[in-house]
C-alpha cells in the first residue's frame, strides 16, 4: 500500500485597510464630532450677537456701544472669524466699563441666548461730599470718589491724594458723620462741614462758627450727650466759643 504524501494547507489572510481599523474609524469619529461642535458653537449665525444692550442707566452713548462690539464681539478664529456669543469676553467688558466710568459701582455681563449680550449696571450713588478748598468731589457709601460734584449736603475735609476710583475714607466714617448730623439736628445745631484731622479724630464745624471735637472710636451719641450737658450747664453765651472738645469722655474741655 503505498502512502501519500499529506500537505498542510496554508491559508492568507486578508489584510484590513488601515481605514477600516477600529481605532482610527473611533478617531475620525472624534474629530467630525469635534468640528460639528465647533462650527455649531461658533460658526452658526443663528449664535451670532444681534445686539449689545445697556440696563440700568442711559449716558452710554451708542458710540461706547459701537466700540464694545468692534473690540470684543468680532473674534479672529483660526483662518476666519466670528461673532458668536460664546466667544464674547464678558470679564473684559465689565472691566473695561469699570475703569472708563468711575461712577459705575457694579457691572454684570451676561448672554441673553441666541444672540444678546446684555450688560446691566448699578451706579454709585453720593452720600457725602469730600472737598479741597472750592473743589468738591461725590462720595459713594464706600467712600469711593467717583464724580466731581458741589458742596452741599454733609461735606468733610481731609488731606488725601486720592484719584477717582479711589477710596478717601472708610465706611465707618461715613455712618460716624452722618449720625452725628443727624444727632445734632436734633438739639438745634447745623452742621457745616467736618474735618478729618486724624485717624481717629474729626472736628465738626458748626454754621454758628464754633467746633466740636470728636473721636471715631468713641460713642456718637455720650458724646453728644455730653457736648448737651456743657451747652446747658456751662455755656450762656456761644458768640465767643471757638471749641468744645468732647475726645476725653466725660472730661469735656471748651473755649
Amino acid at each position: 500500500m503505498s502512502k501519500k504524501k499529506l500537505r498542510k494547507k496554508h491559508t492568507v489572510k486578508k489584510r484590513t485597510p488601515f481605514w477600516k481599523k477600529p481605532f482610527l474609524q473611533g478617531v475620525f469619529l472624534i474629530l467630525l464630532f469635534i468640528c460639528i461642535v465647533f462650527y455649531f458653537f461658533f460658526l452658526e449665525t443663528y449664535f451670532y450677537v444681534a445686539d449689545v444692550r445697556v440696563k440700568g442707566v442711559e449716558w452710554i452713548s451708542q458710540e461706547r456701544l459701537e466700540q464694545i462690539r468692534e473690540d470684543h464681539v468680532k473674534r479672529d478664529l483660526f483662518f476666519t472669524y466670528s461673532y458668536s456669543t460664546f466667544l464674547v469676553p464678558l470679564y473684559k467688558i465689565e472691566g473695561e466699563i469699570k475703569e472708563d466710568f468711575y461712577k459705575v459701582k457694579s457691572v454684570d455681563a451676561r448672554r441673553v441666548f441666541p444672540d444678546i449680550i446684555e450688560i446691566k449696571i448699578e451706579e454709585r450713588e453720593p452720600r457725602v461730599n469730600w472737598c479741597e478748598e472750592d473743589v468738591c468731589f461725590k462720595v459713594d457709601s464706600e467712600g469711593v470718589v467717583f464724580e466731581e460734584g458741589k458742596r452741599g449736603g454733609i461735606v468733610f475735609y481731609k488731606d488725601s491724594n486720592a484719584a477717582l476710583g479711589e477710596r478717601v475714607v472708610s465706611e465707618e466714617k461715613i455712618r460716624f458723620m452722618e449720625e452725628t448730623a443727624k444727632l445734632l439736628s436734633e438739639i438745634d445745631i447745623k452742621t457745616d462741614s467736618f474735618y478729618v484731622r486724624s485717624k481717629d479724630r474729626v472736628d465738626v464745624l458748626t454754621v454758628e462758627g464754633w467746633s466740636a471735637y470728636f473721636l471715631f472710636s468713641d460713642n456718637v451719641e455720650r458724646q453728644i450727650d455730653n457736648l448737651n450737658i456743657i451747652l446747658d450747664q456751662k455755656i450762656d453765651d456761644k458768640s465767643d466759643l471757638e471749641y468744645i472738645d468732647l475726645r476725653y469722655g466725660d472730661a469735656v474741655y471748651f473755649r
